[in-house]
């Protein structure tokens, strides 16, 4: 089955995309209505799932280029949508993805059958990895290295797993790996290991994630500063930037505390080290987080 998935939320879109493709779907995405048109008539699809606002304008035209694919239209106000003849259902956002996906399949009933788009292919290896996800696998593999076992990578896009066996049980080696964070499960009488990370993680407490460069955070809830990608070279990112940066997030993480820093770049975090004030950066965690909270279900 063919979707079409347009929202531009970047966390949600790709999130979703994700979790349906690894339910079977092939998943095209847009995030505004000019490239979902464009998609549209290139393409055949079974399915659109569109949210209702898209970059300041409403998805009406992109329904009137739906040739025949059932259209879903996620809103927060769905008495907001206007009717239209190619919607077979509106659902109220935020939806679970399995919500989302037996709305799909309800859909899909009533859909003009559509040429079967192949999934896209994604690229894979130590290469392909967020940088605080390539850190840990590493570790592992040092951990390893010395012939203690074998590993596979495994990577969906969703999560990367690190599946090993040891060659001989070795208690230290096996607190050494549960130190690394993720979901750490055992089989076979504790020789053979999954270690899980998503690609992108949330500390527990944080409601909202915001960019080191965000001139306006959301009031009231604990929040995080992802510095992932960050050019340290930047203007204000500087080492006494990043702990100006550090004094702004205090109080603002979860209890009451300072924010944790996600994804620091290592040079800034040697310059603070440097100068000897390490102790005003918060908490740092390796893992930073796109996917948003009210998709829970990507993380079970």
């Amino acid at each position: 089955m063919t979707v079409l998935l347009v929202d531009d939320e970047i966390g949600i879109r790709e999130g979703l995309a994700t979790w349906l493709g690894l339910k079977g779907l092939a998943v095209r995405q847009a995030d505004d209505v000019a490239t979902a048109v464009a998609l549209l008539a290139a393409e055949r699809f079974d399915v659109v799932v569109t949210d209702w606002q898209l970059c300041g304008e409403t998805a009406a035209p992109l329904l009137d280029a739906a040739r025949g694919a059932a259209c879903l239209v996620v809103s927060g106000f769905p008495d907001d949508v206007v009717e239209h003849a190619a919607i077979v259902e509106v659902l109220h956002k935020p939806i679970q993805p399995a919500a989302l996906l037996e709305a799909i399949g309800r859909a899909a009933v009533v859909a003009t059958p559509a040429a079967c788009a192949p999934a896209v292919a994604r690229p894979t290896g130590d290469a392909a990895l967020p940088r605080d996800v390539a850190v840990l696998v590493a570790a592992v593999r040092a951990l390893l290295g010395t012939g203690a076992g074998s590993l596979e990578l495994r990577d969906d896009g969703l999560c990367v797993t690190a599946c090993g066996r040891l060659l001989a049980a070795d208690p230290e080696l096996r607190a050494a790996l549960a130190t690394l964070g993720g979901d750490l499960r055992w089989s076979d009488g504790g020789a053979t290991f999954e270690l899980r990370w998503f690609r992108d993680g949330r500390p527990d407490g944080v409601a909202a994630v915001v960019r080191w460069d965000d001139r306006d955070w959301p009031a009231g809830v604990p929040v995080a500063i992802d510095l992932d990608g960050a050019d340290t070279a930047a203007p204000g990112l500087d080492v006494r930037g990043l702990l100006a940066l550090a004094a702004r997030g205090a109080g603002r993480g979860p209890s009451g505390g300072p924010a944790p820093l996600l994804n620091l770049p290592p040079a800034l975090e040697v310059g603070v080290v440097a100068l000897g004030r390490e102790g005003e950066l918060p908490k740092r965690s390796p893992v930073g987080p796109r996917i948003p909270a009210e998709l829970d279900q990507l993380w079970r």
